[in-house]
């Protein structure tokens, strides 16, 4: 284990290593030893993309529901990256769908910067698995976490919902798949800036006819 708390596991499990990973749990390497930081090797899996890396790591008893430095677990990891087929192991295990990111707060300021009535505490976090689908456009993660039981209309530290994310991303295939399963259109006009408006009315427009 070096300073950073990676343990040769933990590299296997970076690396996508099925034969590493499964030799060093053959040989009691032990799945829930986590980074400094609190990154598991399950987590490093499900953030690098190999579902098999991840089924061995869960089989050998890792925790689905393990959290980082932010209190994102291997779900959240594997659904902002695009790998549907990780998500589909973690959700097979046990992995909690509805589990939200920690809530956390940064002071930001408009000018004149000097005036403490323009300095805010904007909220950030407390996002789900299905948010971090909808804001990197995973349209296949996204299906699953609704398939396992995800509440399409539930808001983050914001106050934004996961169709208000895709949309704002710019992407439509998620948006058209959030309101076929009953995300609240209305939810589109109270999301972010005005510039935003006119692509979303496109959207609900588009979708009204089919």
């Amino acid at each position: 284990m070096n300073d950073l708390g990676a343990t040769a596991l933990w590299n296997a499990s970076l690396n996508g290593s099925e034969e590493m990973v499964g030799m060093l749990l053959g040989n009691g390497a032990d799945p829930a030893i986590s980074l400094v930081s609190g990154e598991s090797p399950v987590m490093t899996a499900a953030r690098t993309g190999n579902a098999k890396v991840v089924e061995l790591l869960l089989m050998a008893g890792a925790d689905p529901n393990a959290r980082g430095a932010r209190g994102q677990t291997a779900l959240m990891w594997a659904a902002a990256q695009h790998h549907s087929a990780a998500v589909s192991a973690l959700l097979e295990h046990g992995a909690d769908v509805h589990a939200r990111s920690e809530t956390w707060s940064q002071v930001m300021a408009i000018p004149p910067h000097s005036d403490p009535a323009n300095q805010q505490n904007v909220p950030h976090g407390n996002n789900t698995a299905l948010m971090f689908a909808a804001r990197e456009g995973d349209v296949a993660s996204a299906k699953l976490l609704i398939a396992a039981g995800a509440r399409v209309n539930d808001f983050n530290a914001r106050g934004t919902s996961a169709i208000v994310l895709a949309a704002h991303s710019g992407y439509r295939d998620v948006v058209e798949f959030l309101l076929d399963v009953s995300a609240d259109p209305d939810a589109l006009r109270r999301g972010f800036l005005p510039f935003t408006w006119l692509s979303c009315d496109e959207i609900m427009l588009w979708h009204a006819h089919f």
